[in-house]
């Protein structure tokens, strides 16, 4: 004989009702809705769908690195400012006009390769690299730099990549060459990176 549902209050609604499981004092309601949450929690968590990695997109800081590679390849291994003898382990790529300049960001004209210590702790190298652009790119560089630096350049995801092409070719080019073939080297780069960029400059 089935015996008759005991009613108390529920001990999670505190409702007054028939007992649905009499040991956890559970309402018929209740139980229900707690069976539900057991069930969706057994339920494997559907994989969010990753965002491909757009590995032949060209940012501003892989365009950044590929410069620096470039001008610490094709400029001679001596700091302008302090003569030290330059390598991978001390040397940076050298701004002459800001690199938050965006227009002579990535122009060899305006970039050296330097020592670090001169790069990051003494900002009178700057005057230095003045000198040095004018002696390797001809008199005036320094200043048209300066001038140039006043002007806005923007760049788009296909002008970058462009970019980037040219100064890694040159750089694999580079290999082996003397220091007067790394000159004509820094020239047709920056010849064909004027190509690009000198219509967008405003």
């Amino acid at each position: 004989m089935i015996g008759k549902a005991s009613r108390d209050n529920c001990s999670l609604c505190d409702k007054f009702k028939y007992m649905a499981v009499k040991s956890k004092k559970l309402c018929t309601s209740c139980n229900n809705a707690q069976k539900k949450k057991s069930k969706e929690k057994s339920k494997p968590k559907s994989k969010k769908k990753s965002t491909p990695i757009r590995s032949n997109v060209i940012s501003q800081a892989k365009l950044d690195q590929m410069t620096s590679w470039l001008v610490r390849t094709l400029y001679p291994p001596q700091c302008p400012h302090c003569a030290v003898y330059l390598d991978r382990s001390n040397s940076n790529c050298g701004h002459f006009v800001s690199r938050t300049k965006q227009s002579t960001r990535f122009s060899l004209k305006n970039l050296v390769a330097i020592d670090r210590t001169c790069n990051f702790y003494r900002p009178e190298h700057a005057y230095s690299l003045g000198k040095y652009l004018d002696k390797v790119w001809g008199e005036g560089t320094a200043d048209k730099q300066i001038l140039l630096g006043n002007k806005k350049l923007k760049l788009c995801l296909d002008d970058r990549k462009l970019i980037y092409g040219i100064y890694k070719e040159i750089l694999e080019r580079a290999e082996g060459k003397d220091q007067e073939e790394k000159f004509d080297l820094l020239s047709e780069a920056q010849l064909r990176y004027e190509h690009i960029v000198n219509e967008l400059i405003f």
